[in-house]
């Protein structure tokens, strides 16, 4: 989760053992690579879903909106603080403005870059504001002018520095799907089938590895078992009950599903979703519960 970490020091100077409700990730977005087969369409294809759910100290809203596109048709999903948010937006769609970037060869660094840089900004942002240095600066000469236990801590803090931000990143390099996810250590790993970060990412992992989600499955029962998952995810209560999706594919323009289709996802998920375990009364059993011989 991106919120505030444990350990960090609030603005009373008291330790904050967990983030506040408006600092967490408050979301799910979901990502999955699948086969079109309609009309003998085998196209690979990348299911995007998201809530929509927002939060503040204030309140919340379900109006965000959390599927932005970065170039080249990539499409980029977010989690997390909403200035972390645009501050990568930002950085990415300057790395992807080059399709030279978006190579096989070139992809990964891609995927890298602004994470890196964004890191740098803010190591800069926080030696500038604590020792009207600069980065490079302190790296130089810091050692030597400042005392040894404030040199260590700022070290320390630098290095422990965190992105508010979570990101799914997709799109297609010669018709093959290609997902990316990011974390708040800056890291950024690519998926084989699908990928989920916000703070409902473990139910709905584990929805879609019970499902068997992979880029072989038709994109019909590929979009139940993300929408699935997603409904899952609610559980969470600071994922947000709208749902939004979409499809993106290498050819064509990027398409949103009818409203007469989500109600049919609503229909299937009402019918092939866990179901609520029936009344006490109803769980009639006439065996022996107990192996008799462990008494």
């Amino acid at each position: 989760m991106t919120g505030a970490s444990h350990g960090s020091v609030d603005w009373r100077g008291l330790l904050v053992k967990r983030p506040y409700p408006w600092e967490r990730d408050m979301t799910v977005c979901i990502a999955a690579a699948c086969t079109g087969t309609a009309n003998g369409d085998k196209e690979r294809k990348i299911i995007l879903c998201t809530d929509q759910k927002s939060s503040s100290a204030l309140g919340s809203a379900e109006t965000a909106r959390k599927e932005i596109p970065l170039g080249n048709k990539w499409r980029c999903l977010t989690s997390g603080d909403e200035a972390d948010i645009l501050a990568l937006v930002r950085l990415y769609r300057t790395q992807f403005a080059d399709a030279e970037n978006l190579k096989a060869e070139t992809i990964d660094a891609s995927m890298k870059a602004p994470l890196h840089q964004r890191k740098a900004e803010l190591a800069e942002e926080y030696v500038r504001r604590r020792f009207a240095m600069s980065h490079s600066d302190f790296l130089r000469y810091g050692k030597e002018r400042l005392p040894a236990e404030i040199f260590y801590d700022a070290t320390q803090m630098i290095s422990q520095l965190r992105l508010k931000a979570e990101l799914i990143i997709a799109g297609f390099i010669n018709g093959d799907a290609e997902i990316y996810y990011t974390d708040s250590a800056g890291e950024a790993r690519a998926a084989s089938h699908f990928a989920v970060v916000g703070e409902g990412e473990y139910v709905a992992h584990s929805s879609l590895l019970r499902r068997a989600q992979d880029d072989w499955t038709t994109m019909k029962t590929s979009l139940y078992n993300v929408y699935e998952a997603k409904r899952l995810s609610e559980a969470v209560g600071s994922v947000g009950r709208k749902t939004f999706m979409a499809v993106i594919s290498p050819t064509e323009r990027r398409r949103l599903t009818s409203l007469e289709f989500d109600k049919k996802l609503k229909t299937w998920y009402k019918k092939f979703g866990p179901q609520p375990i029936p009344d006490e009364g109803e769980l009639e059993f006439e065996g022996e519960i107990y192996f008799e011989k462990d008494q």
